[in-house]
């Protein structure tokens, strides 16, 4: 049983879909999350349909410089700062994690604790999959590879079937990005608009209008009978 402090929001992701400078956007959405996690930071920015990482230790000064975003023209861009807990590589954990499967390009970010990881990776062990990292991002993409012959949107539902636990997670590919959060709201997310363009924000705090005025929180889901939330899925209009 859970209890209000017995629940540790550590890590945090953030994304920016349909805005020509989605890259300098997702690193102020997590220099606001930095209290989250200052082991790791990750960034990866989708420019001309081609999924690119940018990735380091420490802070998200440390990792990043602006002539690197500036560099860097994204219309959509997800990324996470980590909090390592223990036994874990950090240098190996730092998200987004970045799969190209064919044509297909897959850049994923998770917040949370599976409680069946141990059971899930075995499972995949057993069927010979390769892990390069020790984090529970990556189970996720190797189940959802595994989801053959069905639409990417269905791939990720019955991946996130299959896990149990608080989470909260991001998944982009060159056409769409979706937003998934655990059913009982173990782990936050939450949908902000600035003018067109939408963002995914796990901390609620940074909803309000850290980019000036006009910013919107749109909605934090409800509960759910469901092992897990869609929140959202955004296709390509550019």
């Amino acid at each position: 049983m859970f209890t209000g402090d017995s629940i540790k929001h550590e890590c945090g992701l953030f994304g920016v879909w349909g805005h020509t400078d989605a890259a300098h956007l997702t690193y102020y959405g997590l220099h606001s999350l930095q209290h989250r996690g200052q082991d790791g930071a990750g960034i990866v920015v989708k420019s001309d349909n081609v999924l690119t990482r940018m990735k380091g230790q420490g802070l998200l000064s440390e990792v990043f410089t602006g002539k690197m975003l500036s560099e860097t023209p994204a219309t959509a861009a997800v990324g996470h700062v980590l909090y390592a807990v223990g036994g874990m590589d950090a240098h190996t954990a730092v998200q987004p994690l970045l799969f190209h499967f064919g044509k297909r390009s897959l850049a994923v970010c998770l917040n949370g604790a599976l409680t069946n990881s141990k059971e899930l990776r075995k499972r995949l062990d057993d069927y010979g999959s390769i892990f390069q990292t020790t984090c529970s991002a990556e189970i996720l993409a190797h189940i959802i590879k595994r989801t053959r012959h069905i639409s990417f949107v269905d791939s990720v539902k019955r991946t996130l079937n299959q896990i149990q636990g608080g989470f909260a997670a991001l998944f982009m590919t060159q056409t769409k990005m979706i937003a998934a959060r655990d059913p009982h709201g173990l782990r936050q997310l939450v949908i902000g608009k600035l003018g067109d363009f939408r963002r995914f924000i796990t901390g609620i705090a940074t909803h309000d209008g850290i980019y000036g005025q006009g910013a919107e929180r749109m909605f934090n889901p409800e509960k759910t009978k469901e092992n897990f939330f869609l929140i959202f899925l955004l296709r390509n209009t550019f």
